[in-house]
């Protein structure tokens, strides 16, 4: 598919450094972004105890990477992950760990934590301790799933994620100016955040709302946004191609059908 956003006003809402990644792309696809980062990414100072005795670690995010590899270097304990196995729960948190010289094993076929739990535990049968690697919000689907299979595990969330203050003015002024064709969620996190910072409803909002995942979108589903796109796969690429389509749909008289 050739992707086209012909023009489109399309607000980003997710954290930097990643969020002017996704506005450079939305420009190459002929798009106009539009960056208010709704959330800051807050990594957390963790006890780095015996990363030797685990067989698997397991990484959520991408900003759980790099918060973790921020903790172990801060504990000059790298060489204590020479045996460790990785599983990641997709492209960005590949993408992510390999920028710190390391491979996963394991990436699931569909990129959440509900996907990541069962085919992880079908695939491989930990007989050693898995470590995972999480944010303050993170769900417990992993932890549920371990402790049924019985696996041993620690959890350690290495980052807080908070709402982004200083946005609060500049996202008003946008929604009172300017007619945004798109809006995009990364998380759940951004959609509390613009709620938040809006004091709007969801329901108050006519744009339509490119949510990154399924999670996202019950989080907008709830705060009552009507107009919701979800991508079959769930990156940034995936989210695009979903706004080309509903681009196509709009001009070809069609009514969008979720």
């Amino acid at each position: 598919m050739t992707i086209q956003l012909k023009n489109q006003r399309i607000l980003v809402t997710r954290n930097e450094p990643k969020a002017s990644e996704f506005a450079q792309q939305i420009t190459q696809y002929g798009g106009q972004a539009v960056v208010t980062p709704l959330i800051k990414i807050d990594c957390q100072h963790q006890f780095i105890g015996h990363l030797e005795a685990y067989e698997w670690i397991v990484f959520t995010s991408a900003n759980g990477v790099r918060c973790f590899f921020k903790n172990v270097e801060k504990a000059g304990k790298v060489d204590r992950l020479a045996a460790a196995r990785f599983a990641v729960v997709g492209p960005k948190t590949k993408q992510a760990l390999q920028a710190f010289g390391y491979h996963d094993e394991f990436i699931p076929s569909r990129y959440d934590a509900k996907t990541m739990a069962p085919e992880f535990l079908e695939k491989y049968q930990p007989t050693g301790r898995v470590l995972l690697v999480q944010g303050q919000l993170s769900r417990p689907i992993l932890e549920e799933a371990l402790q049924m299979e019985k696996v041993p595990f620690d959890s350690m969330k290495v980052y807080d994620t908070v709402t982004n203050g200083e946005a609060k003015a500049q996202l008003k002024e946008l929604l009172a100016r300017y007619p945004l064709d798109f809006i995009t969620f990364m998380s759940p996190s951004t959609v509390d955040a613009f709620v938040e910072l809006t004091g709007e409803t969801g329901g108050e909002i006519q744009s339509p709302i490119v949510c990154i995942g399924t999670t996202t979108e019950k989080r907008a589903r709830r705060h009552g946004f009507q107009t919701i796109l979800v991508p079959d796969e769930f990156t940034m690429e995936g989210m695009m191609e979903k706004m080309h389509e509903y681009i196509t749909d709009i001009e070809r008289g069609e009514s969008y059908v979720e």
